[in-house]
Order: structure tokens, then C-alpha cells, then sequence
């Protein structure tokens, strides 16, 4: 059972918030305040489901797996855990990747992308539409602070925050997932109102010429209203036509779009 350790681990990253330092491109702006840090985790699950019935619920049992792996306490599963999971902690969240993923990425492989993370939460776990063209395929996005000790440097473990889109599939074994990764968080400019609407502009674009649309090129309107969980949905109108955009806010203050429907 995945013991829920949110508070503590809060508490933990804001000492390290203060002691540590964030990814080397943080001095480009400041860094968000300690709050943004400690952005509340997900509640982690009494049980993880071994055939997720949704896209986003395959992604957020792989990361409580992983995370449940770097901590060395095998994941528990709705299903009971696989038998060599006391032995290799990491085989829950490998089976939840699809068969075309792992045959391309070995279990050791697997294991040895993970090798330097100490902590892992889930901060967002977020669908993000439909893949054009292929039914059975959905977007995820996701973001996620880590605790890292980097081999190069013994002895120091730092604060790091992730985010992502996977490429989900539905299999006969529930969703699973194709491909994808979390890349760091770069505290670069780029966040603000101004932020949001850039990004949700460009989404936007990208749908209307994805579509053939007239005036994907022309001047644009943004509206963005805010909603809860770091989220917002902007209306972008192009040539007299209305796209709908979903945003994410993420902890370094980038706005990530999400989905872009017309």
C-alpha cells in the first residue's frame, strides 16, 4: 500500500527549497516563491488499478509506481504486485508501459533513467485530447517535483521540478503508455497573462493550420479566464473563427496549452 507522506514531504522540500538551489537556468528570473515550491502533491492511491479504464489514470499510476520505486517500497496493485516486485521495485511501473515501448527500452534501462531520483511526487496529471487521427490514442500531460542526487555529485541532492506529455494508448490490458518523458522546468521568462495568452495563441495557430482554416496567419484575440488547480481556458479568435484552449500553469510560472479544439 502506497503510504501518503504529502505533508511530511512538503515540509522536507521547503527546508531544501531554502538550503538547495533549482535547475541552473534559474537565475534567469526569480524563483517563484516557496508556496509555488511546495505546490501541493496528488493524493497518492489506497491502490493502483493494474487496468487503468482512463488515458490520465495510466499516467498517474506509473508516476505513484515510480514514485513508490526510487522510495524502495513496492507499489501495491488492485490485482496484487507482480512476484518480482520486492526484488525490483521498478516492475510495476514497467508493466505500465506499452508491449512497443518495451521492446525498445529494457528493464535495466528503464531503471537506470530513474536511478538518480530520490523522490518523486505527482503534481498534475492532466488529459490533453484525443491524438488526430488515431482513436484509440490520448494525450496526457504531467508535471512532478523530484528530490535528485546526481552521481557527479555526491553527497547533495536537489530540488528539481518535471513536466510532459505521454502518448496513451487503450490496450486489452487497460491504457498504457507509448511514449514520452518529463523534461525539466527552466524558470525562464515567459510566464504572467502575457504568458498564458502567447501560449494559448500559439496553440490556437497550430489547430487552425492543422485544419486548413482561413486566417491562422491574421491578428488574433485572446481572452483568458482563470480556473482552479493552476488551470485556465482562453478563447483565441483567428480570421472570425473561436478556438477553445485548455492551460496549465506550471510551478516555474510557464503556461502549457494543453488541448486546442475550434
Amino acid at each position: 500500500m502506497l503510504a501518503r507522506t504529502a505533508p511530511a514531504a512538503a515540509a522536507a522540500l521547503l527546508l531544501l527549497a531554502a538550503a538547495s538551489w533549482l535547475p541552473a537556468r534559474a537565475a534567469e528570473r526569480a524563483a517563484p516563491a516557496a508556496s509555488d515550491l511546495a505546490r501541493p502533491a496528488l493524493p497518492a492511491p489506497e491502490l493502483l488499478s493494474r487496468r487503468p479504464a482512463r488515458p490520465s489514470a495510466a499516467v498517474a499510476s506509473f508516476l505513484w509506481a515510480v514514485a513508490a520505486a526510487v522510495a524502495g517500497n513496492p507499489a501495491s496493485s488492485a490485482g496484487g504486485a507482480p512476484a518480482d516486485a520486492v526484488a525490483a521495485p521498478f516492475a510495476l511501473a514497467y508493466d505500465f508501459l506499452a508491449p512497443g515501448w518495451r521492446a525498445q527500452l529494457t528493464f535495466a534501462a528503464f531503471g537506470e533513467r530513474w536511478a538518480a531520483v530520490r523522490r518523486l511526487e505527482p503534481l498534475a496529471v492532466l488529459a490533453a485530447g484525443p491524438v488526430p487521427g488515431a482513436p484509440r490514442s490520448a494525450r496526457v500531460f504531467a508535471e512532478a517535483r523530484l528530490l535528485v542526487a546526481p552521481p557527479e555529485t555526491p553527497g547533495r541532492v536537489f530540488l528539481q521540478f518535471v513536466q510532459g506529455f505521454y502518448l496513451v494508448s487503450a490496450t486489452a490490458e487497460g491504457w498504457r503508455l507509448e511514449a514520452g518523458s518529463l523534461q525539466p522546468e527552466s524558470f525562464a521568462a515567459g510566464g504572467g497573462e502575457a504568458g498564458a495568452q502567447a501560449a494559448a495563441e500559439a496553440a490556437a495557430r497550430a489547430e487552425a493550420r492543422r485544419l486548413g482554416r482561413a486566417g491562422a496567419e491574421g491578428a488574433a484575440a485572446v481572452i483568458v479566464t482563470a480556473r482552479p488547480d493552476h488551470q485556465a481556458l482562453a478563447t483565441v479568435r483567428l480570421g472570425g473563427e473561436a478556438y477553445t484552449v485548455g492551460l496549465y500553469e506550471c510551478v516555474d510560472g510557464a503556461w502549457i496549452a494543453l488541448s486546442a479544439q475550434r
